[in-house]
């Protein structure tokens, strides 16, 4: 079976909302793990999936929560701000 970009985009998604993802975010990590593949970083790609549910279910990685990027200075870095009021 050959699945299309669109097929597999329509999975992911479906498995991040499942695990409480909200839909802009099931959609951008869907978007972003295809194109990593359809852009030869498959060790970047859809395979990351089952370590990225994984890891939500044991609680070590935060599924739709906001952030707030801040730049921190001049050479581009950039701050992380986790917005906790989910």
């Amino acid at each position: 079976m050959i699945a299309t970009a669109q097929r597999l985009a329509n999975v992911i998604q479906a498995i991040f909302l499942a695990a409480d993802s909200n839909q802009d975010e099931a959609s951008a990590i869907a978007e972003n793990l295809i194109e990593a593949n359809l852009t030869g970083h498959d060790s970047h790609g859809i395979g990351m999936v089952p370590r990225y549910v994984e890891r939500v279910l044991r609680g070590a990685m935060l599924i739709s929560m906001p952030l707030l990027l801040t730049r921190a200075d001049q050479w581009c870095k950039w701050t992380v701000i986790w917005v906790m009021d989910k």
